[in-house]
Formats: C-alpha cells, structure tokens, sequence
C-alpha cells in the first residue's frame, strides 16, 4: 500500500527505450546474498530514527546495463530485512528513476512512500557575487533537452509523513547530463512512534567527471546547489524539530566541492550547535561496526553518499550507532555503483518525550 503522498508518473521518451522484466519477477521467492550482521542490538533498540541512504543506480537502459536483476536483489534484501524486524525505519534512494527502482518500497514493505520533484522549476538560478548570471548551454551534453528523467529521488518510511516539500534545483543549476534529470531538494516531516516530529530531508548534487562537463561548469552547478540546498532548510525546515540531511552529495576528496558544502552546510548552525556528519561521528566514538571495515573506509574516502545531522530547538539529535547493509558481497560485487549505509539516531529532549 502507498501512502498518502506518493505520486507516479508515466515514464517519458527516455525512459521508453528500457527493456525491463514483467512485474511479475518482483514477486520472487525472497532469497538473496546474505544479510551483513546487525549492529550493537542495544544501541539499536535505544534509536529512536533509522535512515538507510541508497544510490540504487535505478538508470534505465541504455544508461545503464542489468540493473532489474540487481534491483531485485536489493529488493528482496530489504523484505528479508523486514521479516527479520532488522529494515531500517527510514530509507532516502537516489537514482530510483526507472519503474523497478520505484518499486522497492512496494516490495520491501513500506507505508509512505514519497517522490522527488519531476520537472525542473523555470528560471535562473540566483549567481555568486562575481559569476555571471547565466552561460551558453551545450545542446550535445543535453543542457537544452529539458528534464526526460525526474529527480530520482525518493523517501520510504515507516512512520507517518505530516507534510512534504519539494523542489528542483532551478535553470541554470545544472551542469553537463545531470541536466537530463530535475534534481532537486525533497523533505518530509514524519511522526514518531514515541511521539514527536523529526524532519529528513534527501538531495543529490551534480557530478563531477560523468556530468562531462567542463570542471569550471560543474564546480559553477556544484556551488549552485549547495546555495540552494541551505536556502531550502532555511525556507522550509521547522527550526524546532530535529532534521537529519542525507543523499548523494558528489563530494569526493575535492578541496573547493569540501569548502562549498560544508560553508553552505555550517551557515545553517544554530544554537552553538552545527551541522554534524553522523558518520565521521560514529568514525569518532569508536564504532566497532565502522574500525575494521573496508566498506566503511570506502564510503568515507569517496566522500558522495553522506548524512548530517542539525540539533532542533526542542530536540537534540546524536548518531548511535551504524550499519552497511548494502556493502561488498562476499563475491567481491555490488548491487550498486554506491555502497548504502544506515545510521541510528537517538532524539532527546521534547521532541522525542
């Protein structure tokens, strides 16, 4: 069952070239890789939010080669996952563009289920003092093709959602093929079993090499959606409520993509307390789930697939405890071009009593 505010679209031009399998493959006997080993049980069961950040590489052909085979593995993980009472609460996917990749949350058992935005929002994007206001756009990298993909974004949960908010980066926002697809901005405010409210909020920012466009045009599109991704929390986000920001951020070990996010990133701190990401946290605290794993090293070192986590002003939030149910297989595969993580939060104060 889907919940209130899930929204789907037929697929257009693009997505018409793809050959995918029947609806009937997702009805499979659940079988699959093995599930990795749960975290600390104890820490897990004192979290009050688990989100699961997952770039399923969701392309459609010919952008991308048997990916329903592998989507059905990750479908079918996830349903182990919640037969097992292990699903994280809260999972936030990027590139979830085809029908199949939309279709995980059916499969895996979740009630609300939420899309990114579908078409990008008319206009210019704001300029940075000194940057001109708008260039010439390459019709061959398919800066002028308008948006054939939506957003690719999309936010599963278990929990109530209260209201959604989304948007698209703007005209002018992106730089190279990312131009193909209306990335954007979505954020839900769910309910918590315990009571209270806490604000997820998922993105994906433009590539660097795959966009092929020219490094200052990325960097330009990069610095761009950084600017709007704040001004979205500022406009949109319930300062009181504890917020947790996850997604695709195309960082990498790139000192200008570095200074970018986190100046944009730090210019929401509020009440002495940042921004703070959850994972280099539990890298801090010592977590025996992360030290002698290659896949956490992996995540870390690229730098893309990040979550963050801002105090509300009724509510702390802290990173408890983490897990990579979406890591290498034992093969030395992976289902993804991205590795997914999950992080557990705890929530004290108001917010959570």
């Amino acid at each position: 069952m889907r919940g209130l505010f899930s929204y789907r679209r037929a697929p257009r031009w693009l997505l018409s070239l793809a050959v995918f399998t029947g609806g009937a493959a997702w009805a499979d006997t659940l079988h699959g890789p093995d599930i990795p080993a749960m975290p600390m049980r104890n820490a897990v069961a004192s979290a009050d939010l688990s989100v699961l950040t997952y770039n399923v590489k969701g392309l459609p052909w010919p952008a991308a080669w048997d990916r329903p085979s592998a989507l059905r593995q990750i479908s079918s993980r996830l349903a182990l996952m919640r037969q097992e009472r292990t699903h994280p609460r809260v999972i936030v996917l990027q590139e979830a563009f085809t029908d199949e990749a939309k279709a995980l949350g059916d499969a895996a058992g979740y009630p609300y289920q939420v899309l990114g935005p579908y078409l990008r929002q008319g206009g210019e994007a704001p300029a940075a003092p000194g940057q001109a206001a708008s260039r010439e756009r390459r019709w061959y990298l398919g800066e002028t093709q308008g948006t054939p993909l939506d957003s690719g974004l999309m936010i599963l949960s278990d929990y109530p959602v209260i209201s959604v908010t989304r948007e698209s980066f703007p005209d002018g926002n992106c730089a190279g093929f990312d131009c193909l697809a209306a990335k954007g901005v979505l954020l839900v405010r769910l309910e918590l079993p315990q009571g209270g409210q806490v604000e997820v909020l998922t993105t994906h920012f433009n590539s660097r090499g795959a966009s092929k466009a020219p490094r200052k045009d990325s960097q330009a599109a990069y610095e761009s959606q950084a600017r709007f991704l704040a001004a979205f929390v500022r406009r949109h986000h319930d300062p009181r409520l504890p917020l947790v920001i996850a997604g695709d951020f195309n960082m990498g070990q790139r000192p200008q993509r570095i200074a970018t996010l986190f100046g944009e990133l730090e210019s929401l701190s509020r009440n002495g307390g940042g921004v703070r990401e959850a994972l280099r946290a539990r890298l801090d605290s010592g977590d025996p789930e992360l030290l002698d794993s290659e896949d956490a090293a992996t995540i870390y070192r690229r730098a893309r697939d990040m979550q963050f986590m801002l105090d509300g002003y009724r509510g702390g939030i802290h990173a408890v405890a983490s897990h990579i149910p979406f890591g290498t297989e034992p093969d030395g595969s992976t289902l993804s071009d991205h590795l997914g993580f999950t992080i557990y939060y705890r929530i004290s104060g108001p917010a959570a009593s």
